[in-house]
């Protein structure tokens, strides 16, 4: 009779170990959407432009002025009737990679409207053949469930898998067949 009730003195300590352990999960969890939810907020009047020539030499503000003028007639070619006049910053996030790549420029305008224009009228690049490049401001979580989904992709596609691509449902990427 003593050995059951101290199996289940020992099988409550352990219970009480398991809820408290998924108590300090659940927090973590939550703080992580928290966290992530307070970035995307703060990157959603932000975009990333790739591909935009660098000037070389000279100083900081310089560079800075020529980065805007560029980014001020990459919009003037994708929107001439509504040029956006309400870009809060420009800034160049890292330095040219080795390959002559310049880096990317993260654009921030004042209001998510701008970037919505903006993202509709990107199409335009590709027709004038331009190199530049237009996406979101990603946080850290997105572009690690992108890269994941893009390794999934790769190993469907070594598998048989044909005519895949990704797909945006909701602003979420994801697999799906074309209907070819």
């Amino acid at each position: 009779m003593m050995a059951a009730i101290n199996n289940l003195q020992e099988t409550i300590k352990s219970l009480q170990s398991d809820i408290q352990a998924l108590k300090r999960k659940d927090t973590e969890i939550m703080e992580t959407i928290i966290q992530e939810m307070s970035d995307r907020q703060n990157r959603q009047n932000n975009l990333i432009f790739y591909n935009v020539v660098e000037l070389q030499g000279g100083n900081t503000g310089n560079k800075q002025a020529a980065d805007t003028e560029n980014v001020i007639n990459i919009l003037g070619r994708i929107m001439p009737n509504n040029s956006i006049q309400n870009i809060r910053l420009v800034k160049r996030l890292g330095k040219s990679s080795s390959t002559g790549k310049p880096a990317p420029l993260k654009v921030e305008f004042e209001t998510k409207d701008a970037v919505y224009a903006v993202l509709k009228n990107k199409y335009k690049l590709k027709e004038d053949n331009s190199p530049v490049q237009i996406s979101t401001d990603k946080t850290a979580m997105e572009r690690q469930h992108f890269k994941s989904i893009l390794e999934e992709l790769k190993q469907r596609e070594e598998n048989g898998d044909k005519d895949l691509f990704i797909k945006y449902i909701n602003g979420n990427p994801t697999i799906a067949k074309s209907k070819k």
